[in-house]
């Protein structure tokens, strides 16, 4: 808008948001794959319709759903789904850095959350600190005690013009749920709550004297909120993944080298997903959990820890070749053997 002169969303037309995409296509400083304009997009639009619902933006500013479709970049079915999820074995690197190095931390229990579960980010921030059930209550339904946590979709928690914390997936199967524990998460997760103090959040959980928006109180929280926004948790998985973090040494990535070069020195912790090409989004993060959890267990019991049919993960989530599909059945045909 301030490249074109424009002061004013009533100023906007239909031909604006294909104008916005063009110009991003077309300058060097914010060039982007087809799967990310699409989805800044789609961000886009919605602003709009909400801007138009209260005659900030003219009705015509939000294009027509056929109009939509040509503004929309075609991406394939591969990049939609994303080809290059978090391999297993450096997910799990990651984890034992993290339980050696920053143990019962924000970051620890974030990715334990994203990694070992397969949580989606809206997940994760709808977790309220009483949300998890560490220890055995005194009137506990269940034959047998185990610690986890309760997800719940509460949409409507913020009133008109709230989101609220709601979850993606609405199925009633799968979206509020019970979702237990390793106890040794659950010692991790204890402790990064009882270690709380009122300048934590990053080492520990800071306490807050006031709620949230939603008048609850955050699982995790970060230093100015009393529950964590989505953008820190992409933030801190993108850090987390990147070679630099775990390992300690630079990363050799073409992204960046080419910023060192620049520079000086390598990309600051929030910018590393901007320019290290190995880090992952959340969203790469969960297809890798899903497929070590399909190593572990069989699909309709994934489904209830990942919040997705055992269709769609056999469809979209798993990524293991024939090898590893052999590997599963083998590894129950020999334990069905020593039973």
């Amino acid at each position: 808008m301030e490249v074109n002169g424009v002061t004013s969303l009533a100023e906007l037309d239909s031909s604006s948001l294909a104008q916005h995409d063009s110009w991003i296509v077309g300058s060097d400083e914010y060039h982007k794959k087809p799967i990310s304009r699409r989805e800044h997009l789609k961000r886009l639009r919605r602003v709009l319709k909400y801007a138009s619902a209260r005659d900030w933006a003219p009705e015509s500013a939000v294009p027509t759903d056929d109009d939509w479709q040509q503004v929309l970049p075609s991406v394939s079915r591969s990049e939609e789904i994303r080809d290059d999820p978090l391999e297993t074995e450096r997910g799990e690197q990651i984890t034992r850095w993290l339980a050696a190095e920053k143990p019962c931390s924000r970051d620890h229990v974030i990715w334990l959350l994203l990694f070992e579960y397969g949580l989606r980010v809206s997940a994760i921030r709808a977790i309220d600190l009483n949300d998890a059930v560490l220890s055995e209550p005194e009137e506990f339904p269940g034959s047998e005690f185990h610690p986890h946590i309760r997800l719940r979709d509460r949409p409507g928690l913020g009133g008109e013009y709230d989101a609220g914390l709601p979850l993606k997936n609405t199925n009633p199967e799968y979206a509020d749920r019970l979702v237990p524990l390793y106890l040794r998460h659950a010692e991790a997760i204890r402790e990064y709550i009882f270690t709380g103090t009122p300048s934590g959040a990053e080492s520990s959980r800071k306490e807050f004297d006031v709620t949230d928006s939603h008048d609850r109180v955050g699982l995790l929280t970060t230093e100015q909120s009393p529950r964590v926004p989505g953008r820190t948790i992409r933030e801190r998985s993108h850090h987390l993944t990147c070679p630099t973090t775990y390992r300690e040494e630079p990363c050799d990535c073409d992204g960046c080298e080419a910023y060192r070069a620049e520079n000086g020195r390598d990309p600051y912790p929030s910018k590393r997903g901007a320019h290290c090409e190995r880090t992952r989004s959340p969203h790469q993060v969960r297809h890798g959990s899903a497929t070590k959890l399909l190593d572990q267990m069989g699909p309709e019991r994934v489904a209830r820890i990942v919040g997705t049919a055992p269709d769609t993960l056999r469809e979209v989530y798993d990524r293991a070749d024939e090898y590893r599909q052999m590997e599963r059945v083998a590894d129950a045909m020999t334990n069905r053997e020593e039973e």
